[in-house]
């Protein structure tokens, strides 16, 4: 697994390193777009890490070859195909948000710096 690219901030003179973080599958994660404005769904689930081969489909989902039970159909068919290897310093991301009436579902390969911060339960 790689590591997020280490993020600097300055604070007026003082300067801030902080340190590599490294999500595991199954962590939920807040992601930002690249304007830097909450994603939709905000809160996704890390189901593919750098060096994972993914596989999306109608029948179903996998990771290296292993299925997944975690995704459901709604999703499955709102992202489509995918089968792919994670690259380097990205995360592949699944998101399913309902509210009221409404869903928003989403899977997506994302880059490490666009993932924010681990979401603590």
């Amino acid at each position: 697994m790689r590591a997020l690219l280490t993020s600097v901030a300055v604070l007026g003179a003082v300067s801030v390193l902080a340190e590599p973080v490294e999500y595991k599958r199954g962590a939920e994660v807040r992601v930002q777009t690249v304007d830097g404005q909450p994603a939709s769904p905000p809160v996704q689930r890390v189901i593919g890490v750098p060096g994972d081969r993914v596989r999306l489909d109608t029948n179903g989902a996998s990771i290296n070859g292993e299925a997944i039970s975690s995704v459901s159909p709604q999703l499955l068919v709102a992202c489509g195909k995918w089968d792919d290897k994670v690259p380097p310093c990205h995360y592949f991301l699944i998101g399913d948000e309902l509210t009221g009436t409404s869903a928003t579902r989403s899977c997506s390969l994302v880059p490490a710096s666009r993932i924010v911060s681990p979401v603590q339960r």
